[in-house]
Order: C-alpha cells, then structure tokens, then sequence
C-alpha cells in the first residue's frame, strides 16, 4: 500500500490496467447465480420471476448506494474492513477480512457448480472432477499473481458477453405470449425467488465502491 502525500488517500498501485479492472468487476457483478439460479426458480415461480427479480433490486440498489457513498467519503484501500473500523469499531472491521473467505469460498463453490452442469455435457466425466479442477485453476492462477488473473478473466469477459448477446438478440424477437399464463403459479415461490434473486445482485457492492 502506498501513501498518497497530495490527498493522504491510501491506494494500491494498479498493475492490471483498464480493461482488466473492467473485466474483473463485470465478473464479479454479472456472475454464475445469473446462470445458474433464475431456470430452477422460473420453474416453480413462472413467469412472475420477472417481477421477483425487480423487487429483488430494490434492496440490492441500497447496498450499492451506501457502497459508492462510503466510497466517495473514504477512497482508500482496505474497502468494507476500513469502513466498519473508522464507523464502528476496530474489532467488527477485523471481523470483514475473517468473513470474506468463507463467503469467497461458498460461492466459489456454487460457481464451480455451475460450471460443472454446463460443461458435463462435453466432459464424459464426473462432477466432481470438473468442480475441483476448476478450483484448483482459479488457485493455480491467484497464486501466480493478481495480472494473469485479470489476463484469464478478462477473456471470460469476452465470452460472457457473446453468450448473452447470442440469447438476448434472437430472444427479444421470440416471445410467446401463452407462456407467461398464468403468471403466479406459486405465491410461495415467488416469494423465495423475491429472496434468493437478492444473491446475483451482491456482486455489486464492491463494484460501486472500487476507485480505477
């Protein structure tokens, strides 16, 4: 970490560029669960999953509003750890940093999932094996060091962003009305997808309090 003597903000030097900040932010707002969560919930909640996911946002956009205020107030590095300890305590911001691989881990894992069920498909394979080979990559390629990573997600990126213009483009033109009756199927889960949509939005947070 390095001192900045004209503002005294505290900042880490940047050895990824532009494009690979980009790239690792949009990876981590429009992640897996945007993949992997909204087919099985669309299956019990219908079509009012539309609905679930906009009232899902509404929380999501005050996580992301009192990131970017905290953000803008105190542009240092260290984000949620130095936030909770200038605000709250010292001892609840070191309990950020204890936190963060357990929840890093857990959704590590429902990425690796996910990649699993959508990759069996060419592997004639077990699960399990896609599922720790993909985490061991993502270790083999942190420990190396954080450019290669923004390097490998940067090209993630780039096929993220085909995928879903190649179902978004030919999808905006194919509706068919009759599949949207009836639209709540299931009040009950509507109201766990309302709930469990809240997940994919979490990847904003960091994303409206990091400085490029």
């Amino acid at each position: 970490m390095s001192n900045s003597s004209a503002g005294g903000s505290e900042t880490l030097s940047s050895n990824v560029g532009l494009l690979g900040v980009l790239a690792l932010l949009v990876g981590n707002a429009i992640a897996v669960p945007i993949f992997v969560l909204p087919g099985p919930l669309a299956g019990d909640a219908g079509p009012a999953i539309v609905v679930a996911a906009l009232l899902a946002a509404i929380p999501a956009a005050f996580v992301v509003l009192y990131n970017a205020l905290l953000g803008s107030a105190m542009p240092v590095a260290g984000g949620l750890y130095v936030y909770i300890s200038r605000l709250v305590a010292p001892f609840w911001g070191f309990l950020v940093p204890v936190t963060i691989p357990l929840v890093a881990w857990a959704s590590l894992l429902i990425t690796a999932t996910g990649f699993a069920e959508y990759t069996q498909i060419f592997f004639d394979v077990s699960p399990l094996v896609l599922v720790y080979g993909l985490l061991a990559f993502t270790l083999f390629i942190n420990v190396i060091g954080l450019r290669l990573v923004a390097q490998v997600q940067l090209v993630f990126f780039v096929g993220l962003l085909l995928a879903l213009l190649t179902f978004i483009v030919p999808g905006a033109t194919a509706v068919d009305t009759a599949n949207y009756t009836p639209f709540f199927p299931d009040y009950g889960a509507f109201a766990l997808a309302v709930v469990a949509l809240f997940y994919p939005f979490l990847g904003f947070g960091p994303v409206s309090y990091t400085h490029l």
